[in-house]
Formats: C-alpha cells, sequence, structure tokens
C-alpha cells in the first residue's frame, strides 16, 4: 500500500510544509457509483535562497493524467473559503489571511504537472506527482496551495465492507510519511519526504454510514449540509439536493506533537457501517430468498440422491467433451478482456461515463 507525504523535487530544496489539510470526499454518483475526491492543501515556507518552484506529493491512491484540478480560483472566493477554514477569511487580491497570517494562495498547472508513471499503479492504488508552485516562492516567503485529485482506484485508503452482493460499511485508513509498509519501489523515497508540522486531515462521507470506531480519537464530527458546498465541490452532493454529509477531523497539535516524518508518522483508521434496522429491505430479502431456495433445493432432493448422482455420472461421461470445450471458450473470453485493444475500448466507455455523471451532477 502506499501513503501521503510531501517530497523534495531536488535534493538541493529545503522548505517546511507549516500546514497540511487534507480531505477525502466520498459522494453520490449514477447507478450507484461513488464519487471519491482527496483535496490536498499544504502551506509551504521556503528556507533557502534559491526559489522553490517544484515539490513532490506522495498519493494512496490511484490516479491518472486528468485526476489533477487546481483549486486557486475558488480559495480566492470568499464564501467558499470561510467553508474551507471553518472561520472569517480576509482575502486581499491573490493572498488570503485566516488568522495565522496574510500568505499568498500558488497556482498550479495541469499542463506542467506530471505523473510518475513508473513509480505510480493504478490497479493497486498508488501515486506519484511532481506538481510545480507559481509563482515561484523566494527564500523566506510563505505559499498556500490546493489541489484536488479525483480517485480512479481506492487502494486501501477507503475498503468497502460486503455481505454477499451488498455494501455494509466501509474502512477507512490513511497513512501520512508511514514507509515501513509501503510498496517497494517507494522505499527509496524516505530521505526525499518532507516533515509536516501541522496536519488536519477530514473524511466526509454520506449520512448513511454510521460511526463504529476510530483510531485515534477524531477531534469532532459533524453534519454538512452537502447543498451548502457544491460551489466548492462543482458538483451536487446528490440528485435530490437533500442528502447530508457527516465529516470527522483529526489533527495533531504543531506547538506539542513532534513533526510528521517517516520515524513520526501520522495514521487515521476509521470504520463505518450502515445502520441496521428495518429498512432498508435489501439484506433481509436477500437472506430470506436464499433460505427459501436451500429449503426448495433440499426437499426436492431428498428422495431422490443416489440417482442424482448416477445421472451426474452419466452426464459427465457424455458431455465431458462439451465442458472442455465451454472452458476453453472460457478462457478465450478472459484472454480477450485483458487484452490491450479490449482494455482501451472500455477505459473509452468509463471516460463516457463519467463525463455523463459530471453532467448530470454539475452544481
Amino acid at each position: 500500500m502506499g501513503f501521503f507525504a510531501v517530497l523534495r523535487d531536488s535534493p538541493e530544496d529545503d522548505f517546511d510544509v507549516i500546514a497540511c489539510h487534507l480531505n477525502l470526499w466520498s459522494l453520490e454518483g449514477l447507478l450507484g457509483h461513488k464519487v471519491f475526491f482527496c483535496d490536498v492543501g499544504l502551506r509551504l515556507k521556503n528556507k533557502k535562497q534559491q526559489a522553490l518552484t517544484k515539490l513532490r506529493m506522495a498519493l494512496p491512491f490511484g490516479t491518472d493524467k486528468e485526476s489533477l484540478h487546481d483549486l486557486h480560483d475558488i480559495m480566492l472566493d470568499q464564501s467558499a473559503a470561510m467553508l474551507i477554514f471553518g472561520k472569517p477569511v480576509m482575502i486581499d487580491g491573490s493572498a488570503i489571511d485566516s488568522g495565522q497570517g496574510r500568505v499568498l494562495v500558488a497556482k498550479v498547472s495541469n499542463n506542467e504537472a506530471k505523473l510518475h508513471t513508473e513509480l505510480s499503479n493504478l490497479q493497486k492504488g498508488y501515486s506519484l506527482w511532481t506538481i510545480n508552485v507559481s509563482p515561484a516562492l523566494k527564500k523566506d516567503e510563505e505559499c498556500y496551495t490546493r489541489v484536488r485529485f479525483e480517485l480512479r482506484s481506492l487502494g486501501r485508503v477507503w475498503v468497502w465492507k460486503r455481505s454477499g452482493l451488498s455494501k455494509t460499511g466501509a474502512l477507512v485508513d490513511i497513512r501520512v510519511a508511514d514507509v515501513r509498509q509501503s510498496v517497494s519501489v517507494w522505499r527509496e523515497l524516505e530521505d526525499q519526504i518532507v516533515p509536516i508540522q501541522g496536519i488536519n486531515v477530514f473524511v466526509i462521507s454520506p449520512a448513511s454510514l454510521q460511526f463504529r470506531s476510530t483510531s485515534p480519537p477524531f477531534h469532532y464530527m459533524r453534519i454538512l449540509e452537502g447543498r451548502v458546498w457544491e460551489p466548492y465541490l462543482g458538483r451536487a452532493s446528490d440528485l435530490m439536493r437533500r442528502g447530508k454529509l457527516v465529516i470527522f477531523q483529526w489533527r495533531n497539535n504543531p506547538n506539542v506533537d513532534p513533526k510528521i516524518d517517516p520515524t513520526c508518522p501520522f495514521r487515521v483508521f476509521l470504520d463505518l457501517s450502515r445502520e441496521f434496522g428495518l429498512l432498508p429491505l435489501s439484506n433481509h430479502l436477500l437472506v430470506a430468498a436464499m433460505v427459501l431456495l436451500g429449503l426448495f433445493i433440499a426437499y426436492s432432493v431428498r428422495d431422490h440422491a443416489k440417482e442424482l448422482m448416477a445421472m451426474g455420472v452419466v452426464i459427465l461421461e457424455r458431455f465431458g467433451l462439451h465442458f472442455t470445450v465451454l472452458a476453453a471458450f472460457g478462457f478465450v473470453f478472459w484472454l480477450i478482456k485483458n487484452f490491450g485493444p479490449i482494455q482501451k475500448a472500455m477505459n473509452v466507455l468509463k471516460r463516457l461515463f463519467l463525463n455523463l455523471e459530471r453532467f448530470v451532477y454539475k452544481a
């Protein structure tokens, strides 16, 4: 599995991550599809004479080249900035002040950002990016940058709990600068990781998922009105505009707690479950159908077990060749499914579906 971390793009770089804000969003999509965003906000301070223009981000989920979105403009919107920081924010041109001093909001160019495909794996769920900071950060200057990643695969950050065909909840596992259990290709990144002085981690999930347990204890939990956040998200949280979101926050205290680095990683674990009650009835109906089917089969074969076994032997003898042919067709189908051109066609269909979903849910 992967981890989240901010890294130097060059060994000569020397900067501080004064604050880090991680927001993991779980939102409704078309036909039961779930949409996941991760917003990353960083307050940076350059400590070297050489200007800081780039940095790297290690992400514990799968992304592609179209996943990155700069949130510079939305950060300079008064109402959105107040939602993000949870308090009044002063905006002065391209700078903001949320009570921690005036700081410039830097831009990130999607065209100049680079996804390191050799150190990323969409299926296994980890990504490494290089992003630019504009304008370049001079010595002793600070800036704040905020970007959004659309998750293409969840990795181990969000694991669905299942019972049969239904989703009964989710396990959320966020690790910051945790190198010890990371994928082997990332072990060499340890020396490049920049310590994080203060971090705030937010998980925003549908209210239908109920809190069960967490480690460490969260700082607070409260309800978010999805409609209020639509301008920031750029989409509806649900089509009916009635859905509630629940936000969980964890944080460290930079004045007391040590910096977050490979020797002192920061971890968040959250267990969410669907509330068990009379509704929804899907689980009850599924169990009832399986019980009835089992009783029917048991009643039907109770007096004919020997005959059925003999019939099975005859069928196997007579139609063994047919079974072999079917197995061969199944193997060919598996090859076709994993064949490059077929995969490309499926990716095109997936992108069409995602574009349709964006259009339908656009705020």
